[in-house]
């Protein structure tokens, strides 16, 4: 989001400084851990991919995301898609699931006030999109050590997701989403230091000292 900037305002090449978004991981292990309803404990017991997400078809690829997940069911992957989220394009979203071989295993849930237990369950967490900001819930899926799984686009997956912490696919590559799919999940330890709110804090308390 740094580099889009500065091509935007050349003059802040050396005056500017990127701030992540600060997250509060103590918070989200708390909610994950919230209590659930008896249908949700069900539906949460099957194995699932995630995608948690506003329901707008401009900037959200769900085709891509559908497209691989059949792709993936073709392959052998034994779980369900579950979506999260609302908007103005669910009755777009349920045409594109209704085009899909495995209609069925896709299952639109709605908005969810407390995401975080479905995140905790969930096989992956998939973002699929066209572009984002700063799509928070990548780093949400990595504090609750998911596997997550991202399309390449501006801004803010292949920062989030660098040094190992996910896989990023480009935007309509639906066999390398679907082949993510399939894949074992790592078991490999990550760093989030720099996302705390602790540690940008004091990222920001250091710049207004220098002023």
């Amino acid at each position: 989001m740094e580099k889009e900037i500065i091509q935007l305002n050349p003059h802040l090449k050396k005056n500017s400084v990127y701030l992540y978004n600060p997250i509060n991981f103590k918070k989200i292990l708390q909610l994950s851990t919230a209590e659930t309803t008896e249908t949700e404990k069900q539906e949460m017991k099957e194995k699932f991919l995630l995608s948690v997400a506003r329901f707008d078809c401009i900037p959200k690829d769900f085709e891509t995301l559908f497209q691989a997940f059949d792709y993936a069911k073709q392959q052998g992957y034994p779980g369900k898609l579950y979506l999260l989220g609302d908007g103005k394009d669910r009755n777009i979203v349920e045409e594109l699931r209704l085009k899909t071989k495995y209609r069925e295993d896709i299952v639109l849930l709605g908005w969810k006030e407390n995401p975080y237990p479905w995140i905790k369950a969930a096989d992956k967490l998939i973002l699929s999109s066209r572009y984002e900001g700063f799509p928070t819930i990548l780093l949400e899926g990595l504090v609750l050590e998911k596997e997550v799984l991202s399309s390449n686009c501006k801004t803010g997956p292949k920062e989030i997701l660098a040094e190992g912490r996910g896989k990023l696919f480009e935007i309509g590559d639906i066999e390398t989403l679907g082949n993510y799919i399939l894949e074992m999940n790592s078991e490999k330890t990550i760093s989030l230091k720099e996302f705390q709110s602790s540690a940008i804090f004091k990222k920001l308390l250091n710049i207004l000292e220098e002023i």
